[in-house]
């Protein structure tokens, strides 16, 4: 992600931010039980606080042990920032849909990984003036699963679903995303 206005993003690394069962290593303190996922969500991991401007990037990795391929699954964008309370999980999975398909990961031994993209600039205008023009070339341009048809309808105005994504590893099918939800 580093052609034309998504120049203007840096990205933090890939960070664990909820896991289906609670760590047994010493990184076992920074887990706490999700009170919006079936998991264990990471207690803090903003480079910068949740109220300025930023665009979040969420993937599924399948197992525990990370050493396979994420899977880019949803975007969520904070032009200016949050002014809700409650954790972050509150803030940027708050949809119901995107909930349903975060829990159905998590039932399936998966786990969410999260990143985020900062853009520099001196005002908070300035930075969301950034990201919406980021907004615009990331809707046009890239399809993630989970955010797909959620709020567009058809002409007849029937609500669309998610389209269907699953991976096969070791003859076991994971579905990431679901046609149902």
């Amino acid at each position: 992600m580093n052609k034309g206005v998504l120049r203007c993003i840096t990205w933090s690394n890939w960070a664990k931010v909820l896991t289906p069962n609670l760590p047994t290593d010493k990184s076992k303190s920074k887990f706490m039980k999700s009170r919006t996922q079936n998991g264990y969500a990471l207690k803090d991991w903003f480079h910068t606080a949740i109220s300025e401007p930023a665009m979040y990037e969420f993937a599924v990795q399948y197992g525990e042990k990370g050493s396979c391929k994420k899977y880019v699954m949803y975007f969520r964008m904070r032009t200016m920032g949050s002014k809700r309370a409650g954790s972050w999980s509150s803030n940027l999975i708050f949809h119901k849909t995107v909930r349903k398909e975060v829990d159905e990961a998590l039932k399936q031994g998966c786990c969410i990984f999260a990143r985020q993209g900062t853009v520099k600039g001196r005002k908070k205008t300035d930075k969301a003036r950034k990201l919406c023009k980021v907004a615009d070339y990331v809707g046009d341009h890239y399809d993630y699963a989970w955010s797909k048809y959620i709020w567009r309808k058809t002409k007849g105005g029937v609500k669309m679903k998610h389209r269907h994504f699953s991976i096969r590893k070791k003859g076991t099918t994971v579905h990431l995303s679901h046609n149902e939800i």
